[in-house]
C-alpha cells in the first residue's frame, strides 16, 4: 500500500506501480495459504484490511470484481473469527452499545443537561492553537501510554472493525450512485456491533468528557462518524418493500437519531478532524 502512494507520475511511476501489484499478488497468496490452514489470527485480519484497501485504490489491475472479492474476504473473516465475530468483542462492557436487528441503531445518552447547552472541551483553552471553526484540523487516535498488550489489542480490535465497517459503507453508497445491487454484508447490519467506539476507552478518563455540560465519549467526532455509519447501513433497508407502519416507526426512530447526530456535530466548534466531520454530515444526510 505505501508503494502504491509513492508510484504516481511524479514519484516512482509505472516501475513503482508494477512492484506494488507484485508485493500485493504475494501478500494474497501468502494470505490465502494462511487462511487455508485456519490459521486466523488479528493480525490475518489486518492483512485482509489493508489488503481491501489497496484493491480499492486505483492501481493498474484494479477491476470491480477484485475490489469487491476483497471485502467479501474481509466481511468473511471478521465473520468467522473465534470464538466470537470481532464486532462483538465489547459485549462484556456495559458501555458498549447493543442494536436491534428490527430497530435503527440509536445511543441513548445519559446527561441531563440538554444537547444544545452541552460544550465542545476537545481542545483545551490554554492550548497554543485554540479552537477556530475556521481551521483545517488533522487528528490522530492516540494509545494509552501505559496499556497492557491486551488492552492494546482490544483497542487494535475496535479500530479495525470500524475502518472495516467504512470500508464496505463506502462500496455500498458506490453501488447505490450506480444503481447496483451490494452483496449483503455481515458488518452492514448493526445487530451485529457490540464495540466500543474508537478512542472511547481514553476519552472515559479524559477530563474533557468529565464536565457536568460536557459532552458524552459517544459523541466525540470519531464516535458521531461510526454511528452515522450504522445508521446509513440501517436505513438502506426502506429501498425494500415493508410494512408501512413499521416503516413509519422506523423513519420517525432514524430521523431521531440523525438530528441527535447532527446536533452534536454543530456542537463541535474544535474541527478537530475536519474530513471526518465532513463526511459524517455526508452520511446522515444521503
Amino acid at each position: 500500500m505505501a508503494t502504491l502512494m509513492k508510484a504516481s507520475v511524479l514519484e516512482g511511476g509505472a516501475i513503482k506501480r508494477q512492484e506494488a501489484i507484485t508485493l500485493a499478488n504475494d501478500a494474497h497468496a501468502a494470505f490465502n495459504a494462511a487462511y487455508r490452514s485456519r490459521w486466523v489470527s488479528l493480525s490475518l485480519v489486518e492483512t485482509a484490511l489493508i489488503l481491501a484497501l489497496f484493491e480499492s485504490s486505483a492501481h493498474p489491475q484494479h477491476t470491480p470484481s477484485r475490489a469487491v472479492n476483497a471485502l467479501i474476504t474481509l466481511d468473511r473473516i471478521i465473520l468467522e473469527f473465534q470464538p466470537a465475530p470481532l464486532t462483538l468483542s465489547d459485549s462484556q462492557d456495559r458501555e458498549a452499545p447493543k442494536f436491534t436487528e428490527h430497530d435503527p441503531p440509536s445511543v441513548h445518552i445519559d446527561n441531563p443537561v440538554d444537547p444544545n447547552h452541552r460544550k465542545c472541551n476537545c481542545i483545551p483553552l490554554d492550548a497554543i492553537q485554540p479552537a477556530d471553526a475556521t481551521q483545517h484540523r488533522t487528528y490522530v487516535l492516540p494509545w494509552g501510554s501505559n496499556w497492557t498488550p491486551e488492552e492494546i489489542r482490544a483497542e487494535e480490535t475496535r479500530r479495525l472493525c470500524w475502518s472495516s465497517l467504512s470500508l464496505v459503507s463506502e462500496y455500498i453508497a458506490q453501488c447505490e450512485a450506480l444503481n447496483e445491487n451490494p452483496p449483503t454484508f455481515f458488518l452492514s447490519n448493526p445487530a451485529n456491533f457490540c464495540l466500543l467506539f474508537p478512542g472511547e476507552v481514553i476519552d472515559r478518563a479524559s477530563v474533557t468528557y468529565r464536565g457536568v455540560d460536557s459532552m458524552s465519549t459517544k459523541e466525540s467526532v470519531w464516535a458521531l462518524y461510526c454511528r452515522s455509519m450504522l445508521l446509513w447501513n440501517f436505513c438502506n433497508r426502506f429501498t425494500t418493500p415493508q410494512g408501512d407502519e413499521d416503516r413509519a416507526e422506523q423513519a420517525q426512530q432514524a430521523f431521531q437519531e440523525v438530528q441527535a447526530i447532527e446536533d452534536a456535530l454543530n456542537a463541535h466548534d474544535c474541527n478537530l478532524d475536519t474530513t471526518l466531520m465532513y463526511t459524517t454530515r455526508e452520511f446522515i444526510h444521503k
